[in-house]
């Protein structure tokens, strides 16, 4: 679990596969960047990839703001998009190191396999090729399954300096979603305190993701997250001593109410939430650029895959980058300053962000 008394110990630690594809320069792993976050009372954004044109716009915002970035990618985008842990890796390392030539310094960067919950061949695949942090989520399973699963992963991402994020109260949650009156009724499917409690000293997990609300962009009604019990949480963690970092998935809440208002941020980081999973207005915005054409082939497809056209963005890259440059451009200049905003607004929550040492940004 992650203890502020361990940024010292672990932020030299890399997984040694990392070094390996890069050479240079490395990605901390989650643990030791939470660690500082909760040292410092900031937040940092953990954007979902799907395909390079957002990866680019993403980096491009997190370089303009200095801020610390979790580069992520679920596993069901694996299936659609075509993008495997090593490709993933291979595209990602060449644009930071564009980035930091361009920008002559580093930030702090962790790189997160997301939402693995079928497959968990991935993650050996994932840390093979340098990820330096996964969340295993085994949400669907009965608690004991779930930590029973989970405590293995941790048992063996530790040794190699691999984080591990772990989840309850699945974020698509089945019996939520057919609630006629969800709103009215959700603190009946987010997690107890006794059952994350357990858990965590179960587990020995690095961060806890919760079903907190109906924030994703799957839920039809107005966003709306229990911060009640978000903040019984943080409290009883903090009563015993576990310094342990939540995590908001479903950013969707945040870029539908007032997300670009540092209020939101500062209020979260003060539950103890310092991690913010953040993609589905990308995917739109870049959407917004694309032909019609090409947006109705893509609808078509997912379609046919049961699936959402969202997760189809890296499927398509090859036709995306056959469009007029003049649109692409403008595009990633668009969700850039998009992404700018929310990264701002998170980094910057605890009002110190611009007093951080030199020291912070090398890695």
């Amino acid at each position: 679990m992650c203890k502020v008394s361990d940024i010292k110990k672990l932020t030299p630690k890399l997984n040694p596969n990392l070094a390996l594809i890069n050479g240079k320069y490395y990605f901390l792993n989650l643990r030791a960047l939470m660690c500082k976050a909760m040292e410092h009372g900031f937040g940092i954004g953990a954007i979902n990839i799907r395909g390079k044109h957002i990866l680019d716009a993403t980096l491009e915002a997190a370089f303009e703001e200095r801020s610390p970035l979790i580069i992520e990618i679920a596993e069901s985008e694996q299936e659609y998009c075509n993008l495997p842990p090593s490709r993933f890796a291979n595209l990602v390392v060449p644009r930071i190191e564009e980035f930091v030539h361009r920008y002559g310094y580093m930030i702090p960067i962790t790189l997160h396999m997301d939402h693995v919950q079928k497959d968990l061949s991935l993650i050996d695949k994932a840390i093979k090729v340098g990820f330096s942090s996964v969340e295993v989520d085994q949400s669907k399973h009965p608690l004991e399954k779930n930590i029973e699963i989970t405590r293995g992963v941790v048992e063996k991402c530790h040794p190699l300096g691999v984080s591990v994020e772990g989840e309850i109260g699945e974020i698509g949650a089945a019996e939520a979603l057919k609630d006629q009156n969800l709103q009215d009724n959700l603190i009946k499917y987010v997690p107890k305190v006794d059952e994350v409690i357990r858990f965590v000293l179960e587990t020995g997990i690095d961060a806890f993701a919760g079903f907190f609300g109906n924030g994703h962009g799957k839920y039809m009604e107005i966003p709306k997250i229990t911060w009640d019990r978000i903040n019984e949480i943080g409290g009883e963690l903090k009563r015993r001593d576990i310094e342990l970092p939540l995590v908001m998935h479903g950013g969707s809440y945040l870029e539908t109410v007032d997300y670009d208002r540092i209020e939101v941020f500062v209020h979260a980081v003060k539950c103890g939430c310092h991690k913010f999973n953040y993609a589905t207005s990308l995917s739109d915005m870049l959407k917004s650029y694309l032909p019609k054409t090409l947006n109705e082939k893509m609808e078509a497809e997912a379609k046919r895959q049961n699936s959402s056209w969202r997760k189809m963005l890296g499927k398509f890259e090859e036709e995306i980058d056959r469009i007029d440059p003049s649109r692409l451009k403008n595009a990633k200049i668009d969700i850039s300053y998009h992404l700018r905003m929310m990264i701002r607004h998170a980094w910057r929550s605890s009002g110190k962000s611009e007093a951080y040492p030199p020291s912070f940004y090398t890695v």
